[in-house]
């Protein structure tokens, strides 16, 4: 019989399922671009991270980007005892205003509040930064309580979580400003506090605060704890605000794990990890989203041990949400990524992140902004630069997305492609309705667009037990007419596609391959 040829469109990467006739078993260095109306998704390149800061002195527990109305952007970063912005040098000044305690498994938490900068860790007093003004961080004023968690909710209050109040501890409690005041914390229940909308309530369930949000769904912003997530709602005085435990029973695990994202109906959504997987809430309920994908992937992936380091960023160009996730050891890191307009997976491990694993992952920071006339403070000449002349990495305000490794350095992912691989699930006989027997292979042709074929390459993964990892022949390129040659038979095949690192492509969409029945059943 001769070869017959079949298309074999990219799925989804499913992780969780077997590789027996399902989606991809692997979708690497790589993020999901597109999807078509027979549900296949193509996949498209993501670029490398590179260096972009000098080294802060120790590990950063928390980072910043902030915007003044005058346009300057402001990069902070956190260590344990010291608070940093970043120069447009790539060096990191000290602004800090003390020396500070922050726990071992402690963070900093920042929000923006107009032109201030605001950051909380529970050990320390809460700080705050004008943008464009300030020298250092100082004490807010006001005497709030100390907190871990902090964000701003509408219609204009900074909200606090996880509460110290002079020495008690209120794991489960919040409390917010006066209106429009980041500096006014009265007496909560006094008559100043009631004129001034500013209260304090503590959750009548659902464990400690893990994180604070703004608006989410249509409500003024959300509170997510250990297991329950409340909505809460602008009520107006006296009331201030309505909290509604709309979803019991499951909570978030790390707090920096939750991120906001606005879709495509112009309504804000948070996605984050629960013990159980990961979801996505809309204000009023928590729809999973990796449930038989990616949820038991992820929990083999990292220990408990290490979950207070799992950290969100989100691309809004590429319409994703990416979680940095700690392996078992501690020791290195991985990057899945969530394509949140067409619900899929694929996962990031660039080299760079093995030999330097992430220690934070910056939520979509911003470029600081430099002339052609002023890139000389970056220290090396023009041709020398890390990124192109026309990069957005010297662009002011623009949207970007890094982590800060193990050196404790900042790198943004701006550099050439990474190496994807990507696996399909396996076929058997079936495919040309020969139940039971046995495939030979003879090629495969990637449906992709490289523009060297010399970049591009094919495998086949055989075995002859179903859901078995299997052995793959060895890499072969394309010849004229696009199919890497293979010849090899089993009664179980998948196709494996890898493209070079910094090669130019846009999309892999999937494979075709040559197959004819072989043998007997």
């Amino acid at each position: 019989m001769p070869l017959v040829r079949r298309m074999v469109p990219f799925p989804e990467w499913t992780p969780d399922r077997p590789r027996y006739n399902r989606g991809l078993a692997k979708a690497q260095n790589c993020y999901p671009r597109t999807s078509g109306p027979d549900a296949s998704v193509s996949y498209g390149p993501w670029p490398g991270p590179q260096p972009f800061s000098t080294a802060l002195p120790a590990r950063c527990v928390g980072s910043f980007a902030a915007r003044s109305l005058a346009g300057n952007v402001a990069i902070f970063a956190a260590t344990q005892t010291k608070l940093y912005k970043l120069t447009t040098a790539g060096a990191w000044l000290d602004v800090s205003g003390a020396v500070y305690s922050t726990p071992v498994d402690g963070n900093w938490e920042f929000c923006q509040f107009g032109e201030y900068v605001i950051c909380t860790n529970l050990a320390d007093p809460v700080q705050v930064f004008q943008l464009d003004v300030s020298a250092a961080f100082a004490n807010l004023a006001g005497s709030p309580p100390k907190a871990k968690h902090i964000c701003v909710r509408e219609p204009g209050f900074v909200v606090l979580g996880h509460l110290d109040v002079a020495g008690t501890i209120y794991p489960n409690g919040e409390q917010w400003s006066g209106y429009n005041n980041h500096t006014s914390w009265p007496t909560p229940g006094t008559g100043t506090a009631s004129q001034q909308q500013s209260d304090r309530n503590i959750l009548p369930f659902g464990g400690w605060v893990q994180r604070l949000i703004g608006p989410v769904g249509g409500a003024a912003g959300a509170s997510f704890t250990d297991t329950a997530i409340f909505r809460v709602e602008y009520a107006q005085p006296p009331l201030v605000f309505r909290y509604v435990g709309t979803v019991q029973n499951r909570g978030c695990m790390a707090p920096f794990s939750v991120m906001p994202v606005a879709v495509s109906n112009s309504q804000t959504v948070a996605l984050f990890i629960a013990e159980d997987g990961v979801y996505a809430f809309d204000g009023t309920t928590a729809a999973p989203i990796g449930q038989n994908k990616v949820d038991l992937y992820i929990r083999t992936l990292f220990s408990r041990s290490w979950q207070s380091r799992i950290c969100a960023m989100q691309d809004p160009e590429r319409k994703l949400v990416l979680w940095m996730l700690p392996t078992q050891s501690g020791n290195s890191t991985t990057i899945l990524a969530y394509a949140w307009a067409i619900g899929a997976f694929s996962e990031l491990d660039p080299a760079a992140m093995i030999t330097a694993p992430g220690e934070f992952a910056a939520p979509t920071l911003m470029a600081l902004g430099y002339t052609t006339d002023g890139l000389d403070v970056l220290g090396t000449p023009v041709d020398l630069l890390s990124f192109p002349m026309d990069s957005r990495a010297y662009t002011g305000g623009t949207p970007l997305i890094g982590y800060f490794d193990s050196n404790h350095k900042l790198n943004y992912f701006t550099g050439p492609p990474l190496d994807p691989e990507i696996d399909t699930g396996q076929i058997d006989g079936s495919v040309l309705g020969a139940f039971g027997r046995r495939l030979f292979c003879g090629g495969v042709r990637p449906i992709a667009d490289v523009a060297n074929l010399a970049d591009l390459s094919a495998q086949v993964v055989w075995t002859n037990t179903p859901n078995q990892l299997g052995t793959a022949t060895p890499p072969t390129l394309p010849a004229f007419d696009g199919v890497c040659p293979q010849r090899i038979a089993a009664r179980f095949l998948s196709a494996r596609v890898k493209v070079r690192a910094g090669a130019n492509w846009t999309n892999l969409q999937g494979v075709e391959v040559r197959v004819r029945p072989e043998g007997y059943a």
